[in-house]
């Protein structure tokens, strides 16, 4: 069966671009010719140099301008080469009309996972197709990004998900959203990247864990963040704290940290990630590869818009007691336990083998 996938991957983001390759991944060992659909609607380019400056941010908006205009062109470099190694794309293509005439060729179309089911999204992510297209409608671990949505949204978004074959998403909000809007309970699956072995992406499965904290923020740093990290470091026994940069739509960079790494190209990420003493992340995918690869990790959310996704993931997958929201907690933590690998329980490895039977049931 040919199946297209629709998802973010186009964007200098490790985790769209890694769960993007997953899906792709697990699709073809499931006996199918998966193909990304290279959907484009905004063509991704830096602003010129004298636009963005961010003044009204103060510092801090002009350091963010000045590590897009150092690193950026070279980070999105690295991504694109990595997508062009890796991916398996469709001819690309930037608006709907034109979009129409692709999906044709496929089968089935999958869309998900990331944050595709913002029911602010073009419709092209809810797989709204016109007569041409034939084939099977389905979603794969889709996130609305959280439980609340725009009501004028509600009825229309309600409508295609109606149409679909097969509904999943990746975490509890995102199906109340879906039920809410459209009267059908999805499956909850894991996020694709979890379907892959613990040393995917890996370059040296076999290399020793370095004494290093790794500190990788997308949203902004947590209070206190420079005590956080050093009280970190002297519980956990890591010796240096390097902070990673993904420098181009929002760069954070990691004062907080003795070093960072800059332009790090997909699979150096999940190296870096594999090879840390201990991380420190607001990032889903950075949680789950920390999960997967036995890295000790702590968690954070310190925006309102990344809490749903890290407290859903800490319940469902058993590690609550890694999430920190106050940084006075740090010193009462169990440091005994935080300081080792989290466990993949159980019941985790039973929610990964529901999540690929899902998936082959819906391309069978």
């Amino acid at each position: 069966m040919k199946v297209g996938i629709i998802t973010f991957h186009r964007g200098a983001n490790y985790g769209g671009t890694l769960q993007a390759l997953a899906l792709q991944v697990a699709v073809k060992q499931l006996g199918h010719e998966p193909e990304i659909i290279d959907y484009w609607p905004i063509r991704r380019r830096l602003p010129p140099v004298w636009r963005g400056w961010n003044t009204g941010e103060g510092f801090s908006g002009v350091l963010k301008r000045l590590l897009q205009i150092h690193h950026g062109d070279a980070c999105l470099k690295a991504f694109e080469s990595f997508r062009e190694q890796y991916l398996k794309t469709s001819p690309p293509v930037h608006s709907l009309d034109d979009l129409n005439v692709l999906v044709s060729r496929y089968d089935a179309i999958i869309t998900g996972s990331d944050q595709v089911w913002n029911f602010r999204r073009s419709p092209a992510y809810f797989l709204d197709f016109d007569e041409r297209f034939k084939g099977r409608r389905i979603s794969y671990a889709a996130c609305c990004t959280q439980e609340e949505q725009p009501d004028e949204k509600i009825q229309v978004v309600g409508g295609y998900i109606r149409n679909f074959d097969h509904v999943s998403v990746r975490d509890v909000f995102s199906a109340k959203a879906v039920h809410n809007a459209s009267g059908r309970m999805p499956e909850i699956v894991c996020d694709p990247t979890l379907l892959m072995t613990p040393d995917w992406m890996v370059s040296n499965p076999h290399q020793p864990s370095s004494r290093n904290l790794v500190v990788y923020h997308i949203g902004k740093p947590m209070a206190q963040m420079k005590r956080v990290v050093e009280r970190i470091k002297q519980f956990s026994g890591c010796v240096n704290s390097m902070g990673i940069v993904a420098s181009t739509s929002n760069p954070h960079f990691s004062k907080e940290t003795d070093g960072a790494f800059f332009r790090l190209p997909p699979q150096e990420w999940v190296d870096k990630i594999h090879s840390a003493g201990f991380l420190l992340t607001d990032s889903y995918h950075g949680v789950l590869f920390a999960l997967r690869m036995r890295t000790p990790f702590l968690a954070f959310a310190a925006e309102s818009g990344r809490s749903p996704r890290m407290k859903d993931l800490g319940e469902r997958f058993g590690f609550a007691n890694r999430i920190i929201s106050n940084p006075a907690s740090i010193d009462s933590m169990d440091w005994e336990t935080i300081s080792k690998p989290a466990v993949i329980n159980e019941s985790t490895k039973q929610h990964i083998d529901q999540s690929w039977r899902f998936l082959e049931r819906s391309l069978a």
